[in-house]
C-alpha cells in the first residue's frame, strides 16, 4: 500500500469529510457491511470512524492524483 501525506492545511473536502455526522455515516456504514465489503461493529462511532477513515484515504488520494507534490 502506498504511503498517503495528509495535507498540511485542511482543504474544503477534507472540511467537509471530517465535518460529517454519523447519521451520515450510519447508512454507508450499513452498505459496506451488508454489501460484505467490510466487518464493522454494530456502534455508531465504529461505523462513523469506519467511514470518515475511508472518505479520508479517497481524498488525500485524490489528490495526490490532482495536486501532484502538494502537501
Amino acid at each position: 500500500m502506498a504511503e498517503l501525506t495528509y495535507p498540511s492545511t485542511l482543504t474544503d473536502d477534507l472540511r467537509e469529510v471530517l465535518g460529517m455526522m454519523n447519521f451520515q455515516t450510519g447508512p454507508m456504514a450499513h452498505a459496506f457491511r451488508d454489501a460484505g465489503r467490510a466487518e464493522i461493529r454494530k456502534k455508531c462511532e465504529e461505523e462513523q470512524a469506519f467511514i470518515l477513515d475511508w472518505l479520508i484515504r479517497l481524498v488525500v488520494e485524490a489528490m495526490k492524483v490532482v495536486h501532484p507534490g502538494r502537501g
